[in-house]
Order: structure tokens, then C-alpha cells, then sequence
């Protein structure tokens, strides 16, 4: 047996192979659902992904899911907010890890997250399609581009496979003991994130764009609905409170009742 095909079976036994249904097996808190700090949380989601990828990426089925224990909400956001945004390894670098560790996992909805975020990035396509097809090559990648995404594609298949020698090669790269341990965050926080959503069914294997994406209104419509129902929040002119209200309760009327945010 080749070493693809030792791979390929290995990876069929995984724990969360997943089934045909998209449908979630957990309640999906909705935007017009949450209140007091999970409201805040999807707020500030919203605000911090604003512009970097496709609107209907930006506040997930993940984070709904996770909505369900406002105590993990409140850990998970600003841990995976830290991850990219945090130390000093860069933000694109940081997605492509994301990209590479989601694939080893074939979770499809972090793969497409994953894609359209580079994308935003402008990550050459090419690229791009290497890593969800796990060609990483020297070849086709900086060498500390080459070197990161080996030694992440490595743990998020098997951390026991990690050696002293990999470790050391990332040193040679120039990474210090502060980076790898971003590098490692990073990698075990999306193979967890994976489990997650495989495990709640919020991703299944074999799904497609369309599928994560969903149906009915779109996530445009429900962002353009609250940047102006906060916006019109915002006003407070005495001789205006009147109309304000009635603004607002017109929006709130009009708004969809039902939505994927995904």
C-alpha cells in the first residue's frame, strides 16, 4: 500500500466522517435571537470582520452553535480573534495554516472560509488550490512559507509525529520560541474548531459551497438591515425621537424572519 493510500485510509477512520445531512443537530443562535453578551460578541464579529471577506462568511453557523454556552462564546471569540490578529506572525501566513490544517481534516465549510479569506488577501489562486489539494511544495512557496506549512500539515495529522528536528527547523527559518508557539496555537485551534463543527453538525464531509452557504435571505441582507437599524440608533435629536422610533419599527417589521449566517 502506497503512502497516499496509507493516508487516504487513515483518514477515512477518523472520528467525525460525518453524514449526507446539513442540517446542524444544535439550535443556531440567530442575530435577532441574542441579547446581553452574545449579542455583543456577534456585534463585534461583524465589526472586526468587516470588508475582509465575502458578507456571508463573516458571522458563521460556528459561532451561533457556540451561542448555545454564552461561557465558551465569550472564550472562543477573543482566543480566536488572538490567534490571527495577536503576536507577530502575519495575518496571511496565519490563514494559510488555518487552510492547510482544515484540509488534513477535510472539514469543506472551514475550507471554504479558509479560501475566501486568502482570497480577500489576494493570495494567488494557484496557491491557494495547492494547499487544498496538500501539495505544499518548496517549489510553489516561499521557503518559510514551505517549511510553516509542512510542519503544520505534519501535526494536524499526527502531533505525535512531531520531532526535535521539526521544531528545530522552524528555528532555522527564524522563528522564536514565542512564534511556534502561535504556530502550534493556531494549528491545534482549527483542528478543535473542525471537531466542533463536524461533531455539532455544522460542517459535514462531502457538503458543498452551496450547502454552507445555505438558502432563503442572505447574510447581505441582515448586515445591510443592522449597520442601519445602528445606525439610526445613533440619533438622538429631541425633535427626531419620534421619528426615529417609528424608523427603527418599520425596519424591525421588514427584516426577515428567517436567515443562515454562515
Amino acid at each position: 500500500m502506497s503512502e497516499h493510500e496509507t493516508e487516504e485510509s487513515s483518514k477515512d477512520e477518523l472520528p467525525f466522517a460525518g453524514s449526507s445531512d446539513q442540517t446542524p443537530r444544535l439550535d443556531l443562535v440567530e442575530l435577532d435571537e441574542a441579547d446581553g453578551g452574545v449579542s455583543d460578541i456577534y456585534n463585534e464579529i461583524l465589526g472586526t470582520r468587516d470588508g475582509e471577506m465575502d458578507e456571508e462568511m463573516s458571522l458563521n453557523r460556528m459561532w451561533m452553535a457556540f451561542a448555545n454556552e454564552p461561557d465558551v462564546l465569550e472564550v472562543m471569540w477573543p482566543h480566536m480573534r488572538t490567534s490571527y490578529r495577536g503576536g507577530s506572525l502575519p495575518f496571511e501566513l496565519k490563514s494559510k495554516v488555518s487552510l492547510v490544517t482544515a484540509t488534513v481534516w477535510e472539514c469543506e465549510g472551514c475550507q471554504f472560509f479558509h479560501t475566501d479569506r486568502l482570497s480577500k488577501e489576494g493570495v494567488d489562486q494557484d496557491e491557494i488550490e495547492r494547499m487544498r489539494d496538500r501539495e505544499v511544495e518548496r517549489s510553489a512557496f516561499s521557503e518559510r512559507e514551505y517549511v510553516v506549512l509542512r510542519f503544520t500539515e505534519k501535526m494536524a495529522e499526527d502531533p505525535h509525529s512531531i520531532t526535535d528536528e521539526d521544531v528545530e527547523e522552524l528555528r532555522e527559518i527564524g522563528l522564536d520560541d514565542g512564534q511556534i508557539v502561535e504556530l502550534v496555537d493556531c494549528i491545534a485551534l482549527h483542528v478543535y474548531t473542525a471537531f466542533f463543527q463536524e461533531a455539532t453538525g455544522v460542517v459535514e464531509k462531502g457538503m458543498s459551497i452551496e450547502d454552507y452557504l445555505g438558502s432563503g435571505d442572505t447574510t447581505a441582507e441582515w448586515l445591510a438591515w443592522w449597520a442601519l437599524t445602528s445606525l439610526i440608533s445613533w440619533i438622538r435629536f429631541p425633535w427626531f425621537d419620534k421619528s426615529v422610533t417609528v424608523t427603527v419599527s418599520i425596519f424591525d417589521n421588514l427584516a426577515p424572519r428567517k436567515r443562515t449566517y454562515l
